[in-house]
């Protein structure tokens, strides 16, 4: 588990205030761990989005609305919680993505400073080609 001085010893206080912010949010919603998964799932389909892709196919934006229902008949109708719990957490997507962004630049100023060992350099920069490369 992180806390604050791990980041603060990672250089990473910035992003890791961001993320504990974040997870005490997770917290006073009550997200259960339906609730979670689903909400992971729009944050992985929102990641392209963010990179700056104009078109997103058919499947892809059909696929994101079948989450959002999903997320909503989840929260709202199984488990009996407000509608606005619901946006709340979307309202979270922008600063999960801030987040993700923070901790790319991170990563790649480490590699650049070569910081780190050559295995995880080496792994590293494998992880930040395949985070940047465009799908086809």
């Amino acid at each position: 588990r992180w806390d604050r001085e791990m980041c603060e010893a990672a250089n990473m206080s910035q992003a890791g205030d961001m993320m504990m912010k974040m997870a005490q949010r997770l917290s006073q919603l009550s997200v259960t761990l339906e609730e979670f998964v689903l909400f992971r799932a729009i944050i992985l389909l929102n990641a392209d989005v963010a990179d700056g892709m104009e078109t997103v196919s058919s499947q892809l934006s059909d696929l994101q609305r079948k989450l959002h229902e999903a997320l909503h008949y989840t929260s709202v109708k199984r488990l009996k919680k407000d509608a606005s719990n619901v946006y709340q957490l979307l309202l979270l997507l922008p600063h999960i993505r801030q987040a993700s962004i923070n901790g790319t630049r991170h990563i790649s100023d480490t590699c650049s400073k070569h910081v780190v060992s050559v295995e995880m350099l080496d792994l590293l920069k494998e992880m930040m080609q395949a985070s940047t490369a465009v799908p086809q």
